[in-house]
């Protein structure tokens, strides 16, 4: 023994580690395995939306917040809004545009013949609420 070291025909042994778990990375929390012993866990992860608030134990952000880059605290979210120049406006507002007009076009060749045969043989009730 040398210095703290086992020399062995001039080799230096190892260090024994006495621990039964590593230390778990950022983001992961400890689950003990048994409550008797509080040297061996296993390292699990925070959810999504949680943050880290001890070793042990995560914490689940309101509504409305998100955990930070560092899961140390809890952020707002910014809202999003659309505008009415957004591309995915545009195209439901161009749909629902020509539904209104593909609907008013048919009940406007129901109203012209209204008095065919083909139009009077469907009741009016039914006529107008298909349209």
């Amino acid at each position: 023994w040398d210095n703290g070291t086992l020399d062995i025909i001039g080799n230096v042994a190892p260090s024994v580690s006495s621990v039964c778990s590593q230390p778990c990375s950022s983001g992961w929390v400890k689950r003990h395995i048994d409550e008797m012993d509080p040297c061996c866990w296993v390292c699990v992860p925070c959810d999504t939306n949680e943050i880290i608030l001890n070793e042990a134990t995560c914490f689940v952000c309101d509504l409305g917040t998100w955990p930070n880059e560092n899961l140390t605290a809890c952020e707002e979210i910014e809202p999003e809004y659309m505008k009415w120049s957004d591309t995915p406006v545009i195209g439901i507002l161009t749909l629902a545009t020509c539904g209104t007009l593909v609907t008013l076009f048919i009940m406007g060749i129901f109203i012209k013949y209204n008095d065919t045969p083909v139009v009077k043989a469907s009741t009016r009730e039914l006529r107008f609420s298909s349209v």
